[in-house]
């Protein structure tokens, strides 16, 4: 326990001091985002028969991006995400690196690069979960005006890969990681002050598999919003035997987030259908709106807390069951899932 606390410790120390180097050398031209947050994840996961029951995640996450702004309209982002699992002996690391360019082009902006997690629409398809859910490629945004605007991409998935597929990350019911080559085309559309709408058309090029998503968010009378979602793909469940279609409904009060004020909080609750196959990268696996996701169905509950500007507490509950059987059957069509999670996030930067 000593040693984990001063692993923790001295990531901390050490990204600050680099940070304020950082500063003192680059002056204007360098700019730092990141947070640094302790999570912590019990469950109830059936096996089968078997139960596993028990810690599901202990682990501190460091996520910092680092920006040269070579002018007012270009810039260069080095990105770093380094998850670190504390429950196992030895414990594991994983790091991603991404580098990336941004620049406006008129009405346009340009994302060039290895980049990630954005969740695209709200995140059925192409999640923005974690480090298994980058991108490279090149991205295209532009504002017909103030009420429409249009995001292209083209490129791959990156992720944990395997031997048969390197730096390629892809779900399916088979338990595979692979697939690779990635399209998007969203239209996102404000419909008023308080209603968005989004639609995405999705391209998985290796395996020539179409994902369709559309949804709307929308801010409610008395501190409520909502948001709904589906999507589906173009997948033959005849062959695979697995359903392919996802739906989420969340009813939300109240509002938290890092740059609130100081004990602000809200509430949530959402319902999730989340097929292994009607996603890319395993879908809406969030940290702060529920994780575990991919192939699950069932709700969460929770909520968040804002103990001060920049300080995030973070507390869901969830409780539903596994949709399909995966390759190794290690999880079963109808196993039981339930799993809860404290968590806190800080910006250090």
């Amino acid at each position: 326990m000593k040693k984990k606390l001063l692993i923790m410790s001295l990531m901390f120390v050490l990204i600050i001091g680099t940070a304020n180097s950082a500063f003192a050398i680059g002056g204007e031209k360098v700019k730092f985002s990141g947070y640094l947050g302790f999570r912590y994840d019990y469950g109830d996961d059936s096996n089968g028969a078997a139960r596993d029951r028990g810690v599901l995640k202990n682990a501190i996450n460091a996520d910092i991006t680092a920006s040269y702004l070579i002018d007012d309209r270009t810039a260069v982002h080095f990105h770093t995400n380094n998850y670190q699992e504390m429950r196992y002996t030895g414990n594991y690391t994983t790091d991603t690196v991404d580098t990336y360019v941004t620049t406006s082009l008129g009405d346009y902006n340009l994302r060039v690069g290895n980049f990630g997690a954005d969740s695209v629409g709200y995140g059925l398809v192409k999640g923005g979960g974690g480090y298994n859910t980058n991108v490279r490629g090149v991205e295209l945004a532009h504002n017909f005006n103030d009420k429409l605007k249009a995001t292209v991409f083209s490129g791959s998935l990156e992720g944990k890969g395997n031997d048969e597929y390197p730096n390629q990350y892809y779900y399916d019911i088979y338990g595979d990681e692979h697939g690779g080559k990635y399209d998007f085309v969203e239209l996102a559309y404000k419909l008023s002050d308080k209603t968005n709408i989004k639609g995405v058309y999705h391209q998985n090029r290796d395996y020539d598999n179409q994902y369709y998503e559309v949804g709307f968010d929308t801010k409610l009378p008395h501190h409520f919003s909502a948001t709904v979602a589906g999507a589906t793909a173009s997948l033959d469940t005849a062959t695979i035997n697995t359903d392919d279609t996802s739906y989420m409904a969340r009813l939300k009060y109240g509002e938290a987030a890092f740059w609130a004020p100081g004990h602000s909080w809200d509430l949530f609750a959402t319902y999730h259908k989340n097929p292994a196959n009607a996603t890319l990268d395993g879908g809406l696996d969030n940290d702060f709106y529920g994780a575990h996701i991919d192939n699950f169905k069932g709700v969460v509950l929770g909520g968040h807390y804002v103990i001060r500007r920049g300080i995030l507490l973070t507390g869901f509950v969830m409780n539903g069951e596994r949709i399909s059987t995966d390759k190794w059957h290690t999880r079963e069509a109808g196993d039981d899932f339930t799993a809860a999670r404290m968590q806190v996030d800080f910006i250090i930067f």
